[in-house]
This record gives C-alpha cells, structure tokens and sequence, in this order.
C-alpha cells in the first residue's frame, strides 16, 4: 500500500494538498472510532468492577452455582476455563437477576450509576441493556455481513463481521449475545458453534426443561422460560460439544 505526503496532491483528485484534503477527513474519522473505542473499554470496565465488587460476592456464588446446575465446586468461581468465565460473567451481567433488587446488574448499574457518565456512554449503555442471548441459525456468510436467525422466535439479524464469517458456515447454531454499539450491531462474549445436526437435539433439551418448568409454573410460555433460564443455552450448548458427533 502507498503512502502519501502530506504535501503530494491528495489521490482523491481535488487538485489539493493531501493534508488540505482527505487527511483531515481520515484524521478526524480516526479520532472518533478512538474516542468510542475508549469510552466502550471505559464502560466495560466500570461494569464489571460493578459486578464483580462486594456488593454481588453471595450474590455471584449462588449465580454461579444455578449457571452450573449445582454440579460444579463454588471454589471454582472465575477459576475456570477463561472462555467458560467469560461465558458466565457475560450471562451474570446481563441476564441474572438479583435476588434482593429483582432487577438484572446492567440494570442496577445503569440505576446507581449513570448519573456518572459521559452522554455517549449513557446511549451505549442503553445499546447494551437491549441485547440478546441466544442460539441462532447461521443463513449465509456473504460479503462480509453474517445473517443470523434466533431459532426460538425467527428473529433476523445482519451483522457486519468479516472475522466470524470466516470461522461458521451456513445452517450452523451459534449459541451467542446479539447486542449493538453506536447504533452497529455486533457479536459479544465468546461464542459456541454448534454443527447444524446438533439444532433439534438443542431445542429439543431446552424443550425438556421448559417442560420441568411447567409442572411449578403452569402459566409459562416459552418465551418467558427462557427469559429466566438463558444459562440453560450455554449448559446444554457445551454439552451438545461435549457429545460430540
């Protein structure tokens, strides 16, 4: 790739100075992705100072304990597979409710403190509190643009993400969050693939459990099982994994 002087005539055509001309556009387009990449690693941090702070410590170990479908030692909370640990702080932040509040933490962070933030932070967090957990169905892969389907309620996503179209394929299930930055959907935490002959066994397990349910909650539908029991996508999902073919 050639570089251009600053005082060479830009390659635009303009007839200007490169730094008089498309420098200044490109400086300026640089400067505003660095300013949101630093607000979003700013965010991120404060959320999970939040979360993993005193406030949450009971808290998190009966998380981590219903994440695992008590079948996992407490000691070993954040001492896992760092993939697993993201798993389970991302599902923590955005999906557990808190026992004494009844609300989500991103909710009680975004409660106690907003008021502290930059307004381009308070908009991303919005972003963020509307994401989504789920398994969806891989469509295509073309040009770059990842399309995605929630095989629960037929929801599409377009995703631009060059990076994830080159590691699945279409007719895949990616158990995944969906959630969106400056107005860009995008991918977050660390997702699991699943091969597509695996789709009916994962709906089919988390069909079994919302069945379980029913016999305490008679009134559930799907849809608010789920809201409650996201842990299930990644329990099933590793174990699917683990099956292997």
């Amino acid at each position: 790739m050639t570089t251009v002087g600053r005082n060479e005539p830009c390659p635009c055509g303009s007839g200007k100075k490169y730094k008089k001309c498309c420098m200044l556009k490109e400086s300026s387009v640089d400067l505003g992705e660095f300013r949101h990449k630093r607000s979003e690693e700013n965010l991120r941090s404060e959320i999970l100072k939040f979360a993993t702070g005193a406030r949450f410590k009971d808290e998190m170990v009966e998380a981590f304990r219903k994440y695992h479908r008590g079948g996992i030692d407490t000691g070993l909370l954040l001492k896992q597979d760092p993939l697993e640990n993201i798993r389970f702080l991302d599902w923590f932040i955005n999906e557990h409710v808190d026992s004494k509040s009844g609300k989500r933490i991103i909710e009680m962070f975004a409660e106690l403190r907003a008021k502290h933030l930059e307004e381009d932070q308070k908009k991303l967090l919005d972003e963020w509190n509307a994401s989504r957990l789920s398994a969806f169905e891989v469509q295509s892969t073309e040009g770059g643009v990842l399309k995605l389907t929630d095989v629960f309620d037929t929801t599409n996503f377009s995703i631009e993400d060059k990076s994830a179209c080159e590691e699945v394929k279409a007719g895949e299930i990616v158990v995944v969050r969906v959630t969106s930055s400056w107005g860009k959907k995008e991918l977050a935490g660390a997702p699991m693939i699943l091969p597509a002959a695996k789709k009916q066994n994962l709906m089919d397990s988390i069909n079994a459990e919302f069945e379980k349910n029913r016999q305490d909650h008679p009134d559930d539908d799907l849809a608010k099982f789920l809201a409650g029991n996201k842990h299930l996508l990644n329990a099933l999902a590793l174990e699917l994994l683990a099956a292997g073919a």
